[in-house]
């Protein structure tokens, strides 16, 4: 039995499906795994938590600046420091998401020299 034409294949058909992903381009969702089943609500906030920072870190207005997200009972928490309220604005509505979240509680501080990364 040669197990090693076999692993190759198996290599190749990975890096063929990550270059095919990294081709697609940001038009497919950053977390495409889905939601945890409702018995599970700590699982299901920090699956929902990290799907929520994902989507600011992609973000070209919001990604530079550290934005703390925490989710329980499919409410979410944004708390940080960005320069401009259009900044704050659009964190917030990244946060939403009608099918998970109930409420975003959006308590980031506006600050007209907050550095990225604070």
């Amino acid at each position: 039995m040669l197990m090693r034409p076999r692993m190759s294949v198996i290599l190749s058909a990975g890096w063929m499906a990550l270059l095919a992903a990294l081709a697609g381009g940001c038009d497919a969702p950053i977390d495409s795994s889905p939601l945890p089943a409702a018995g599970d609500a700590q699982y299901r906030d920090a699956w929902l938590a990290r799907d929520i920072k994902a989507r600011l870190a992609a973000d070209d207005l919001v990604g530079p600046f550290l934005v703390e997200v925490q989710a329980r009972d499919g409410v979410v928490y944004l708390q940080g420091t960005v320069p401009t309220e259009e900044m704050r604005e659009r964190a917030g509505q990244l946060a939403e998401d009608p099918d998970y979240v109930l409420l975003v509680r959006n308590n980031i501080v506006v600050t007209s020299s907050a550095p990225p990364g604070t």
